[in-house]
């Protein structure tokens, strides 16, 4: 609910009300331009059927609008913001995909890779190493296509916080690694897993 007027700006390339297109959606306010502009209007129904054409985009589409659906189903305060038409908490595509199953993210993951490695010479694919092949196989990482077309490992971790009734709170003073003893001072780390919110 908005009690207020609100004055957004919206930046090239940004999605005017990316809900309308997964679920049944009520606008509020109004777009104004003081430029020339140009929007692309989606027909929602055209593109779901285009979507469904094609077996795995069909379950792949399926699973990602369940996902970004309980978004918004769940965005509410004191946890989250309200959705608006520019903004559903936690909704990037990078977090919805991080949140889908194993196979779905490795599908995703494996395409954007191919998809980048069409457009490599020999010497640059080689550098696309067979451990994070291995790690997108394994579900640990998933590679997406940026917006400006490159790629980016997404590894999801969440900080954990654990207190007791005293107000004492675990933290991490160190960490090992490759046999080497790291000091740090952080709050506990956590892989999210797939089909696994920050917050659980």
């Amino acid at each position: 609910p908005v009690g207020d007027t609100v004055h957004e700006s919206v930046t090239d390339g940004q999605w005017l009300c990316e809900a309308a297109l997964w679920m049944h959606w009520t606008h509020v306010g109004l777009a104004v331009t003081s430029i020339d502009s140009q929007v692309v209007k989606l027909n929602a129904e055209r593109v779901i059927e285009t979507l469904a054409k094609h077996r795995l985009i069909k379950e792949i589409s399926v699973e990602y609008s369940m996902l970004y659906h309980k978004r918004v189903s769940t965005a509410r305060p004191p946890k989250r913001p309200w959705p608006t038409d520019l903004r559903v908490p936690q909704s990037s595509f990078a977090e919805i995909v991080g949140s889908m199953t194993r196979a779905a993210r490795v599908t995703i993951s494996m395409e954007a890779i191919h998809r980048a490695q069409r457009r490599m010479n020999s010497s640059m694919r080689g550098n696309l190493s067979n451990q994070l092949l291995s790690e997108v196989e394994e579900g640990k990482t998933t590679v997406l296509r940026n917006s400006a077309g490159q790629l980016e490992r997404v590894v999801p971790v969440a900080a954990l916080e654990l207190k007791r009734a005293d107000g004492r709170m675990l933290v991490q003073i160190g960490s090992d690694a490759h046999r080497e003893v790291k000091a740090t001072c952080r709050l506990p780390q956590e892989y999210v897993r797939g089909e696994q919110d920050s917050s659980e």
